[in-house]
């Protein structure tokens, strides 16, 4: 929060990570993520800026996920710091704020921020900022450095200072506080991200994985969730690789993570998925694990086969109530007996299962 001439400026954040359902059953909340409003001294409010509400991954939940018609406007979704720019209604001074504070020196100072004028400056775009940022209306841009993505640094990027080459501006959407309507289309010498051309959503879902970078974010213009003009209906296709590379940049510093890439890669071995990210995991810590998961289920892969072979012998000769009994009593393999069905229909299944009960058992390596 911020104390202005007239008033006090806060920037709306709601940090806590919720479910998708719990932002639709609570509204307020998917426009808590950036927006800055003023209260006035007399008791009164006006909004400032309105970045992004909130909105879902592609397939997160049913509800977030509907294709409400074939007009949609796909981007690179870059992978960066949001800054947002707008106007003091009152003194028109040009202002700036990222998702969770304010930028206005000397008071409150925005170390993302101070980064973006500094590339600004550099760049000679400062009279290209003032002119294009007007009254009642809310510029997007993203700051991105290209040798640390944010996703992958979790902080570490501010190591390079203002002015360094590294970073980069693109702006990205504007929004009208008269009509909340987002827009992509506006003439500026500020770089944008790439536009994405696709004859239909499908195409969009492999375009998404075949792309470098993030992935895509698709605009539905005129649609909305629940109806709320401010809630534009916009999807995120992540790339599925960048997002175990997020995975593994979180895992060096963050010990909850690290050990879920353990699950994770079991998961990805169990379903034949582990050659997809093996080139990412070189270098690191799981490289070996994810080698040795492999053989290991390889292994288990062939001896539920065989045993399923076995106890359809067995089932045959003596039928499915006498083997089930048998292996329970006889052999003392209680857990082999409930599982009998589930083996004999898919071995590859039980392997896999197998496989992560004794991971997630053990929590890792």
């Amino acid at each position: 929060m911020h104390e202005a001439g007239v008033g006090k400026d806060c920037v709306v954040s709601y940090k806590y990570s919720l479910e998708p359902r719990d932002y639709l059953r609570r509204p307020f909340l998917a426009a808590a993520r950036g927006a800055v409003v003023r209260h006035y001294r007399g008791g009164g409010v006006r909004q400032l800026a309105m970045p992004f509400a909130k909105f879902f991954n592609y397939r997160e939940c049913r509800e977030c996920s509907r294709i409400p018609s074939d007009r949609f406007i796909a981007t690179e979704k870059l992978d960066g710091t949001l800054i947002v720019a707008y106007r003091d209604p009152d003194t028109g001074e040009l202002l700036l704020s990222t998702r969770g504070s304010l930028h206005r020196p000397p008071v409150a100072r925005n170390p993302y921020a101070e980064r973006f004028l500094a590339s600004v400056e550099r760049l000679g775009l400062r009279w290209e900022l003032e002119s294009i940022v007007g009254e009642k209306t809310t510029l997007m841009f993203e700051l991105v450095n290209t040798a640390c993505p944010a996703s992958r640094c979790l902080g570490r990027e501010l190591e390079a200072p203002s002015g360094d080459p590294r970073w980069r501006v693109f702006l990205i959407a504007a929004r009208s506080h008269d009509t909340m309507e987002i827009s992509y289309e506006f003439s500026s010498a500020f770089p944008g991200p790439r536009r994405i051309e696709a004859r239909s959503f499908e195409e969009l879902v492999r375009i998404a994985n075949s792309l470098g970078g993030e992935g895509l974010v698709v605009l539905f213009p005129g649609e909305t969730y629940l109806g709320f003009p401010w809630w534009n209906y916009m999807l995120k296709m992540k790339n599925k690789q960048y997002v175990f590379k997020s995975l593994l940049g979180a895992a060096e510093i963050d010990e909850a993570t690290r050990r879920s890439m353990y699950r994770r890669i079991a998961r990805l071995v169990a379903s034949g998925r582990i050659d997809d990210v093996a080139p990412l995991l070189e270098g690191t810590e799981f490289a070996d694990f994810a080698t040795r998961y492999q053989e290991e289920y390889r292994r288990l892969v062939e001896a539920y086969t065989l045993l399923a072979e076995k106890l359809r012998a067995l089932i045959a000769r003596h039928g499915a109530e006498k083997t089930r009994n048998y292996l329970r009593h006889n052999l003392a393999l209680k857990s082999l007996a409930d599982d009998m069905e589930q083996i004999l229909e898919n071995p590859e299944a039980a392997a896999s299962r197998t496989v992560r009960e004794k991971l997630l058992a053990r929590g890792g390596p």
